[in-house]
């Protein structure tokens, strides 16, 4: 007679084989199945696979969103210091057309867009104050850290100033280059 688990010839007279702990077919009523060895290390190659591409996930998504997000929010700032830019062109052909700045940003809106006139664009708040002579832009995201990390104040002089940080831009901050 020989062992179901380890193959070697054993003695029927005992419930287990003596060389590998095994039960004996008939001891007890019960067997033990053998598992092929390559069977186990599929499933330890399937196993760690399947954690190992979590794992890779897990990386990526860490390193990759967070990425993501500080360029999303950079390029709503550029976007914003380009409808900076687009205010100071509308005020100057406001003003060469009417003789003074435009009041507020309605006013601007058959010279630019319609949302960017409403107060609101690409994550950012526009505020527009001025008189006849001069005028004032401020730009603030609508979340800061979310929508933009940086504030920024413009005026008829058309230099634009960043600050980087929730407080509001003034004419003492930072120009930009």
């Amino acid at each position: 007679m020989f062992c179901s688990s380890c193959g070697k010839q054993i003695d029927s007279s005992g419930k287990f084989c003596l060389n590998c702990g095994a039960p004996l077919a008939g001891a007890s009523g019960q067997t033990r199945k053998h598992v092929s060895p390559l069977a186990v290390v599929f499933i330890v190659l399937l196993a760690v696979g399947f954690f190992g591409v979590v794992a890779t996930m897990a990386i990526i998504g860490g390193v990759a969103i967070p990425n993501l997000r500080r360029a999303q929010v950079r390029s709503q700032e550029v976007t914003t210091i380009q409808n900076i830019r687009l205010i100071h062109m509308a005020q100057a052909q406001y003003e060469n057309h009417y003789g003074g700045y435009a009041t507020s940003l309605a006013q601007l809106v058959p010279l630019i867009p319609k949302d960017l006139g409403a107060g609101f664009k690409n994550g950012y708040r526009f505020t527009l104050r001025g008189g006849p002579k001069e005028y004032t832009v401020h730009a603030e995201p609508v979340s800061f850290g979310k929508t933009g990390t940086r504030t920024y104040y413009s005026d008829q002089t058309l230099v634009i100033r960043e600050h980087p940080g929730a407080a509001r831009a003034t004419s003492v901050s930072t120009p930009l280059p």
